[in-house]
């Protein structure tokens, strides 16, 4: 019960206390439920057990309807959760399959924060995972304003006919018309002349256009607090603080209800209307006898002679007299009490209430209580259920169908929760208590009634949808449509029609809910469920889902729920439509599904892999086209290029520099996933080149300098037996706007053929010198004879190159020989000595002419050896690494003709 209702009731008791009567302590207020269904114009959502804390485990729903064309608001109060695995999630219509307005935790919301919705329909979802349920939340919901045609007896004679609700207290009008009947003894005691007037302003205020109601004026709310509330207060009871006077509009025609009423100030204490005292009504002949508990009385009048009658509430069996006389001060009898029997027999049972026994009380233990309902011919019986609470698994509750008690029951009832509505099969029913020695519990409480059999039982609800199914009994012609949850299809006929006929029928079976292994789904957002279950499955199952969405977004997966139970099933996602794509998550029995999974492109491919049983588990997901997410642009380089402008998830980038400079860094940079995403290495930069690129260093040769900067020079040198072929020195030069270059070209070493005459072996009766047995092309050998012995031929021989390509060296002349010298006379000596003379100068010049000869041979052999090998150098000079001189006119090594004399 409202506060102000409650105290409007007590007020109601102070009055009754003035005439001897004791009021009713009301019962302390209980913990609030988990969800529920709300269709009032206004209301309260509570956490489960509030003001307590909410605990673990919490798993609630709650709806909210308002009138066809309204919208609905939330207005917190107070909101306090675990910041992690605790949330509210609020709906934007009838269910979650509804717009998200939002998810709540921690202290996300704030004392005043408002929501509205944009229909008539609210969904709230609220669960708390198996830690630490401490806080809770109170969320006030109001429908949208509207005027309504007065209905409340007490503001019907007031000079307006509509009313604007909710109403300032946020109420419709049914409560607002419970709570202020309540305050009718304090208006007919007349306490204050306008307390009418000021109660139908605060709880029916005129309807005159705007969006809300106004307030009464706070002078009018003061009047009628002066005149009332010592009246209240003579009686212990304060002024309700709902009505507080001090929240209230100062007189203003424009701001306030009342201010015509309000001729004059009212000083302080008094009021238009003087209190009225409550005096105590005499004392009757008899006392009052009072009411049995769950029961009625009739007769007020406890005068000498009169009679009061006594009646029970459904469900309830009368002890003791009906009906009781005032004789001589005292009753002929004493108070009759009301009980729930246990068991009892109806015949012709159209409707009323069954109660265990003793309820509300605890049943008592080792009890056999047997209910017979009987219904007449062509009717049937159905039993709604109020209140159930019975020892799970201890105590039972069957029901029979057509007196059968022996018979298997048609239902088993135990435990707490209250069972659905239930519909005979014939016109009589047994219903039988049975329970075990211990303490019972609460019982129950159900309501029978009797139907007529021409109608179309209640198809019943699907698995895995819903149905538009409200009653349990339909006509002929009438419909029940079904709607399969998200993720699942339809298998049947979405709608069942009640068949005409003496026996009333459905004219095809309920439909059934069917998720499917896999699937292509293109949609904007779609749910994909767990597969339902394959009965002839023996090895297992890979269920493939290939979601695209529009290629400019990318993909968001959101997990509903998550329990898979088998060991080798799992749930993995992959970047891409098909297997080859990056894997993005994989989730299983032991690592469970826990956060959003993003893709980097338009596409993702769910798996669900499990064995050969049935019994894997559950999953639900939700995909949503997402905004795609970007590395920051990476900027371009200074002296360089950089190729590519897409920088999403995954593509890259690759730079260059200019010729001058080399690109220090990396010259390709990928963007990696992540909250940002971020390049996988920095950006590159080019820096000035200021060396020339390493010349290197012939085979068979030296360098004799590593320093390869900007005007260095290196030069080179060849192993023995090896010539250098190109320049000896090399110098770096700088050039602007292009890369240092070498002069020229780097130099190699090649190899010297080696080339031979004959050893001239042996010399009868002489020697030669040199004796070195090896006689390269150019060598000269000196011949000379033994005492007494001339020589015969050339003194001196030169190696030279054979006459034609291929042939072998030769030697320019045949070998000498040593002939005996002949002795002449003395007298001829003198000839002899100057015959020797003539010979010695002979030999010089011999001598002479052959070294000079034997020079311009081996000259001509080497310039010949050193062309064919500059014959195998390219003509042209085209190398990066090397500058040619502009003044280089040298077409190579020239052979000098000469004539041998």
């Amino acid at each position: 019960m409202p506060r102000l209702q409650f105290l409007a009731g007590i007020l109601c008791a102070a009055v009754l206390l003035a005439a001897g009567q004791t009021p009713v302590t009301p019962p302390a207020e209980s913990p609030a439920d988990c969800g529920g269904n709300y269709t009032d114009s206004f209301g309260e959502l509570l956490s489960p057990q509030w003001p307590q804390d909410y605990g673990n485990n919490a798993s609630c729903v709650y709806r909210i309807i308002a009138q066809p064309g309204h919208s609905l608001s939330l207005s917190v109060n107070t909101f306090s959760t675990a910041d992690i695995g605790d949330t509210l999630t609020v709906y934007d219509g009838a269910n979650a399959s509804s717009p998200v307005i939002g998810s709540y935790s921690g202290h996300m919301l704030g004392a005043g924060d408002v929501i509205n919705s944009t229909g008539s329909q609210l969904y709230l979802s609220f669960s708390s995972d198996a830690v630490n349920g401490t806080g809770g939340f109170n969320i006030t919901y109001r429908d949208s304003f509207h005027c309504e045609e007065v209905t409340i007896p007490l503001c019907q004679t007031l000079n307006y006919t509509s009313a604007i609700f909710p109403n300032n207290l946020n109420q419709n009008q049914v409560d607002a018309g419970l709570e202020i009947s309540q305050y009718s003894p304090l208006v007919q005691l007349q306490c204050y002349r306008y307390l009418r007037q000021f109660l139908c302003y605060m709880y029916a205020p005129p309807c005159e256009g705007g969006e809300s109601a106004r307030l009464p004026c706070r002078r009018l709310c003061e009047a009628a607090k002066s005149g009332c509330g010592p009246l209240m207060e003579r009686f212990g009871f304060q002024w309700p603080g709902n009505l507080d006077c001090s929240y209230l509009p100062s007189e203003n025609s424009q701001t306030c209800l009342g201010h015509e009423l309000l001729s004059a100030p009212v000083p302080s204490g008094h009021s238009t209307a003087e209190p009225v005292s409550a005096q105590p009504t005499p004392v009757a002949a008899c006392p009052d006898p009072g009411s049995p508990d769950y029961g009625s009385r009739v007769g007020g009048d406890f005068g000498p002679g009169s009679t009061v009658q006594f009646s029970c509430d459904d469900g309830y069996t009368l002890h003791g007299n009906s009906s009781l006389t005032c004789a001589d001060g005292s009753w002929d009898g004493p108070l009759p009490t009301c009980r729930a029997e246990c068991g009892g027999s109806i015949t012709n049972a159209s409707t009323g209430v069954l109660l265990s026994p003793g309820y509300p009380d605890r049943y008592a233990g080792n009890l056999s209580c047997t209910w017979f309902l009987s219904a007449p011919d062509g009717m049937l019986l159905r039993l709604l259920f109020n209140n159930f609470s019975l020892e799970d698994g201890k105590d039972f509750l069957y029901v029979y169908d057509e007196n059968r008690p022996g018979d298997q029951p048609e239902r088993s009832l135990t435990g707490t929760t209250i069972p659905a509505s239930w519909l005979s099969w014939t016109h009589n029913i047994t219903l039988q208590l049975v329970t075990n020695t211990d303490t019972g519990m609460g019982g129950f409480s159900l309501l029978y009634e009797s139907i007529p059999e021409t109608f179309c039982r209640d198809p019943g609800p699907i698995l895995n949808g819903v149905s538009t199914s409200i009653k349990v009994l339909y006509s002929a012609g009438q419909s029940v449509s079904y709607r399969c949850d998200a993720g699942y299809q339809l298998i049947g006929n979405a709608t069942l029609t009640c068949l005409q006929g003496r026996q009333r029928i459905w004219d095809a079976a309920p439909p059934v809910c069917y998720a499917p292994c896999g699937g292509n789904l293109t949609s904007a957002n779609g749910t994909i469920a767990s597969p339902t279950p394959d009965p002839d499955n023996a090895v297992g199952r890979d269920c493939y889902w290939r979601v695209h969405v529009d290629d400019s977004f990318r993909v968001m997966v959101k997990f509903n729920s998550f329990e898979l139970r088998e060991i080798d099933a799992y749930l993995a996602i992959f970047d891409g439509g098909d297997l080859g794509a990056a894997p993005l998550a994989n989730f299983s029995s032991t690592a469970p599904a826990s956060a959003d999974v993003y893709s980097t492109d338009s596409q993702v491919l769910v798996l669900f892999h499990h064995g050969p049983t049935n019994s894997y588990g559950n999953f639900s997901l939700t995909y949503i086209e997402a905004q795609k997410k970007h590395c920051p642009d990476p900027g371009t380089v200074e002296n360089g290029r950089r190729y590519g402008d897409d920088f999403s998830i995954r593509s890259s980038v690759n730079y260059t520099c200019d010729d001058a400079y080399d690109l220090e860094g990396r010259e390709t940079i990928i963007c990696k996933p992540g909250n940002p995403p971020m390049w996988d290495y920095p950006k590159p930069r080019c820096v000035l080149v200021k060396e020339c690129v390493d010349p290197g260093i012939p085979e068979n040769g030296q360098r004799d300098s590593n320093d390869t900067s900007v005007g260095a020079s290196v030069s080179y040198s060849c192993q023995q037996g090896y010539t250098l072929v190109g320049e000896t020195t090399l110098t770096c030069r700088s050039r602007p706007g292009f890369r240092p270059r070498w002069d020229h070209q780097s130099p190699v070493c090649e190899e010297v053929p080696i080339q031979l005459c004959h050893d001239p072996a042996f010399l009868h009766y002489g020697t030669y010198t040199p004796k070195t047995h090896h006689y390269f092309v150019g060598s000269v050998v000196t011949f000379s004879c033994n005492s007494g012995y001339v020589l015969k031929g050339n003194k001196t021989l030169v190696c030279l190159l054979g006459d034609s390509r291929g042939a072998k060296p030769r030697w320019n002349n045949a070998y000498p020989t040593c002939e005996k010298a002949q002795v002449k006379t003395s007298s001829a000596r003198s000839g002899s000595n100057a015959a020797l003379g003539v010979s010695l100068f002979v030999v010089l010049a011999l001598l002479g002419v052959g070294g000079v000869v034997a020079y311009k041979w081996r000259r001509k052999i080497l310039e010949l050896l050193q062309k064919s090998k500059t014959t195998n150098i390219p003509p042209s000079f085209d190398n990066p690494m090397y500058e040619v001189p502009a003044n280089n006119t040298d077409d190579g090594p020239s052979i000098e003709q000469s004539a041998e004399a």
